[in-house]
């Protein structure tokens, strides 16, 4: 989640939301929606919506649902990043259209149109509802020969790209390696991040994430292989190599000190890099494909 842009996007979903549910509500119920996206309740309440955002973004949010919920009883939302920061993103959508509601005014009845409109809205917008994003119905579809064939077709196509990717793949490897033990970054961190992409302009923000989620899942499913494959992937350019290494220990610190496992996993991907004990790079022997390269 970006978050500076996310404020807008909650407003931008509520819009959208509202305008959805303005066609599936009865015709007295339009009024209702249009009321939910106030702009001078919208301004009260943002201070508050981004304070919000940013909690969740750096891993600090306390935000959980009602444990009457069922929709959110599986221990994956909270133990799973992706889904936590997904789930209390989505609670966090659930109260703002709660205050956005509250901030009605007018009858009663008014009120109780606008209580409707949001309830309808929140829950057509639940990320349980829908499979990618919902833990148990993931585990039961799990369960399919389908699925499994699915599975073992993806997981081997992850396995054959391990050695690919080239420099620009074995930073985020060996950042995600490094960083494994941390559950998130401070702001600082954030802006040590950005540097890593910033580093490969080509990039787009969808195809940076996605390269992230790739390295991730390559360590989960074979982190040996993966580590090891990191040499292969690296230019024999001794600076490079050190430059690349840099931004690596730049990002884990931006959080503060290192703990004991953080320098033994970060001094295992220095060793990859080819870093030696006195912090200086040195020369890998080109590869194959390199000498082949510059012999054509």
């Amino acid at each position: 989640m970006d978050k500076q842009e996310g404020p807008a996007d909650i407003l931008s979903l509520t819009v959208e939301a509202a305008e959805a549910a303005a066609g599936m509500l009865p015709l007295d119920m339009v009024g209702a929606v249009a009321d939910l996206v106030d702009p001078a309740a919208v301004a009260r309440e943002m201070p508050w919506l981004a304070g919000e955002l940013t909690k969740i973004a750096l891993g600090r949010s306390d935000l959980s649902f009602d444990q009457r919920d069922q929709r959110f009883t599986d221990q994956a939302w909270r133990t799973i990043p992706y889904l936590r920061i997904l789930g209390q993103s989505y609670r966090l959508f659930e109260m703002w259209m709660n205050r956005m509601q509250e901030a009605v005014d007018g009858s009663w009845q008014a009120k109780a149109r606008a209580r409707f409109a949001a309830d309808v809205i929140t829950a057509a917008l639940s990320p349980a509802n829908y499979l990618g994003t919902n833990p148990a119905a993931l585990r039961k579809a799990a369960e399919t020969p389908l699925h499994r064939e699915l599975l073992q077709k993806r997981i081997a196509e992850i396995k054959g790209a391990i050695p690919s990717g080239g420099l620009r793949a074995a930073v985020i490897r060996g950042l995600l390696y490094s960083g494994m033990t941390r559950a998130a970054i401070d702001e600082r961190g954030f802006e040590a991040l950005q540097r890593v992409r910033e580093a490969h302009t080509d990039l787009s923000l969808p195809a940076f994430k996605a390269l992230v989620r790739e390295q991730y899942n390559m360590l989960l499913l074979d982190e040996a292989a993966a580590l090891a494959a990191i040499p292969s992937m690296l230019p024999p350019d001794a600076e490079k190599r050190a430059q690349a290494f840099d931004l690596i220990r730049q990002v884990l610190s931006a959080r503060g000190a290192l703990s004991a496992e953080d320098q033994a996993r970060l001094a295992e991907v220095g060793r990859l890099f080819g870093i030696g004990d006195g912090g200086t790079a040195t020369p890998f022997r080109p590869s194959r494909e390199d000498r082949q390269a510059k012999a054509s």
